[in-house]
């Protein structure tokens, strides 16, 4: 699913929305899939670059994904993405593209 992207979360907290709308946007295909790590699978949501034959993620994975809003074109998403060894919170509106 095309889609715009924007992180509202900056290391765990929420940013201003006035901050959200002035940060960079990143326009991708919103994709799931899951992880088999061990003896657990996580859900895990991906954006890449559309025809990106390699499939490198525009954001960092997030993992576990909940659908926390929906309307009018826009989801927000809420789950876990890993900074180095620490994992933090993070929420995406996902703002559909036609």
């Amino acid at each position: 699913m095309r889609c715009r992207v924007y992180p509202l979360r900056r290391r765990g907290r929420r940013l201003p929305w006035r901050e959200v709308v002035n940060a960079p946007s990143f326009e991708g295909d919103l994709s799931t899939h899951y992880l088999s790590l061990r003896d657990a699978r996580y859900l895990v949501a991906k954006l890449v670059a559309p025809g990106d034959a390699l499939c490198r993620p525009l954001l960092p994975e997030l993992y576990e994904p909940v659908l926390t809003n929906m309307g009018n074109g826009v989801l927000v998403l809420r789950g876990f993405e890993r900074d180095r060894e620490a994992g933090m919170v993070q929420e995406w509106r996902c703002e559909l593209v036609g």
